[in-house]
């Protein structure tokens, strides 16, 4: 599905086009021309290579992730960016960070990389949440190079049973908050032990969360038989939907809770909704989220 901001090329500041079959970004040919773009959602494709960014300066949020991305390069002309999701890749070396002196949270979490050294391009900078839960990092003393980096409060290595060899080290939490004595939260807990932060959902349940805040349709409505039949906002439902459903306050019936089949499908601001979909054309499972409401269909 694609979805951007309606009006000209270097008018359009959101673009998002997740699950929509892209296997280089050399395909969108008018990329270069959106330079008013602030936001860029690439979420579940087959990119393999990150590329045609360097005209987009003011970008201040990208999305690649759940894609086939081995190496983190042509990133130096971000000098805005802000947020980097490169989650559900098959990243081995961190890298190309230099310039990207704005950059406040990094998310590389899924990846092959069992080194953390590439973080001290970061150094000085203004990195403040860094994840990197499942992947191999398996020495303690990766955590030195974490130390550079002043504005430092939430890491996490760990999270919802995915973690990484150094977590399953004795002391591992003791040793980490000793390097990082600056740090606020560790693998989604409070550092000081005063405040327990809250379980932190991942993308998937968030959306799920959402899903059960709103009204619950009638059965006519949802064009099924039966009470409680889960709908999406825009009135359609996701094939192969999986729910459980329970008893609820005043004898209604709970809304069924939707499932995200990817691993981490981060959920973002352009994205409200997801449901289970088969892909039966590719023999697997895939994610799917509605825009945000201010985009059209290109």
């Amino acid at each position: 599905m694609a979805s951007a901001a309606s009006g000209p090329h270097d008018q359009i500041s959101e673009l998002s086009l997740y699950d929509a079959g892209i296997v280089s970004l050399a395909e969108l040919s008018d990329l270069p021309r959106m330079t008013a773009l602030r936001s860029l959602n690439l979420h579940c494709n087959r990119i393999e290579a990150i590329s045609n960014l360097e005209s987009l300066g003011g970008l201040t949020y990208l999305n690649l992730s759940s894609n086939h991305i081995e190496a983190m390069t042509n990133l130096h002309g971000l000098v805005r960016l802000q947020t980097l999701d490169l989650s559900c890749n098959r990243v081995r070396i961190v890298d190309g960070l230099a310039t990207l002196r704005s950059l406040r949270r990094l998310l590389l979490a899924y990846n092959r990389i069992t080194s953390l050294a590439g973080l001290v391009q970061c150094h000085g900078g203004q990195l403040a949440h860094f994840e990197a839960y499942g992947n191999r990092i398996a020495l303690i003393r990766e955590a030195e190079y974490l130390r550079g980096l002043p504005m430092l409060a939430e890491v996490v290595l760990r999270r919802h049973g995915q973690d990484n060899p150094v977590c399953r080290e004795p002391g591992y939490r003791e040793k980490l908050l000793t390097l990082l004595p600056g740090l606020q939260t560790l693998d989604d807990e409070s550092t000081t032990g005063t405040a327990p932060v809250p379980d932190r959902p991942g993308a998937a349940y968030a959306c799920a969360l959402e899903a059960l805040s709103q009204p619950m349709p009638s059965a006519s409505a949802a064009g099924v038989g039966g009470a409680g039949t889960a709908t999406a906002h825009s009135g359609s439902q996701g094939p192969g939907s999986e729910a459980h459903d329970g008893p609820a306050a005043g004898g209604q019936r709970r809304r069924r809770v939707p499932r995200c089949s990817c691993r981490k499908c981060g959920a973002r601001r352009q994205r409200r909704w997801c449901w289970w979909s088969s892909a039966a054309a590719r023999g697997r499972r895939r994610c799917h989220h509605r825009s945000a409401s201010n985009s059209v269909a290109i």
